[in-house]
């Protein structure tokens, strides 16, 4: 409890350090490309879970609905642009700029998450009074 800006802050490492990686693995680099791809999933499923328990915690109760639907819209659309230009780079520059790009943009993701402040605490419902 109290611990979703360092639990989104490891994942966020965990996601850095896979692409670093995966970016440097070579041919015949098998353990090092499973380790990468491992790290990934596991960084992957924490910020999966921990991104939208972090939106609604910031987001004043009448706009928790609207956070989330932004959210899910720019989820897709960071899809989409990380699709067209990981395909763009890889065309013209191989795999590696592609691992550089993302390792880039994590980073950069990293600076401005240290910075971020700790999220409320969840609020606590008051008890309903019983009724008859």
């Amino acid at each position: 409890r109290g611990k979703g800006k360092q639990v989104m802050l490891a994942g966020i490492v965990l996601l850095l350090g896979s692409q670093v990686a995966l970016g440097m693995a070579g041919a015949g680099a098998l353990g090092t490309v499973i380790g990468g791809l491992l790290a990934y999933f596991v960084a992957f499923n924490i910020l999966e879970a921990q991104l939208p328990s972090m939106i609604s915690r910031f987001a004043p109760a009448g706009a928790r609905g609207s956070a989330s639907g932004l959210y899910a819209t720019l989820q897709f659309v960071g899809t989409f642009l990380g699709g067209a230009i990981g395909g763009w780079l890889y065309q013209h520059h191989g795999s590696f700029a592609v691992f550089a790009f993302c390792t880039v943009v994590t980073t950069i993701w990293l600076i401005a998450a240290l910075g971020m402040p700790d999220a409320p605490p969840r609020a606590v419902p008051e008890p309903r009074p019983a009724t008859a």
